[in-house]
């Protein structure tokens, strides 16, 4: 909620779309734990910053949920994800759960980047891109 008050007195006010990106990533990336189910949360919120942080979030989370499931489903194909049954992910899978959630938090980064450029310099006239 800070967040959105924050942006929201900013001169001019960031794209409703931005707001809601920066919000949603911002969550997910200090939130302690959650389901991977959760990732597709960030899905229409990331194209905000173009192709570069897109196609590093879906490949990371992409990647991730790929070997989650076939964990799951004991391996590949998939017939039947049963989470409960084969117990916690380990060893490589942790690997790729972090550089997941890394990547969420980078992205996070470049939407308060892009929140800080579009702010008004001292001047009064607003700085970066003015397509969003």
């Amino acid at each position: 909620m800070t967040m959105s008050v924050l942006m929201n007195r900013l001169l001019p006010k960031p794209p409703l779309f931005l707001q809601c990106g920066l919000v949603a990533f911002l969550f997910l990336a200090l939130t302690p734990g959650f389901g991977v189910q959760y990732l597709a949360w960030l899905v229409p919120w990331v194209v905000a910053l173009g192709l570069g942080a897109t196609l590093a979030y879906y490949l990371a989370s992409g990647v991730f949920l790929f070997v989650v499931y076939t964990f799951w489903s004991r391996g590949f194909p998939w017939h039947f994800a049963n989470a409960i049954e084969v117990g916690e992910w380990r060893g490589w899978i942790v690997y790729l759960e972090v550089l997941c959630w890394l990547s969420v938090v980078l992205i996070t980064a470049v939407y308060l980047k892009v929140l800080y450029r579009r702010s008004p310099d001292r001047s009064g006239s607003v700085t970066g891109s003015e397509r969003m």
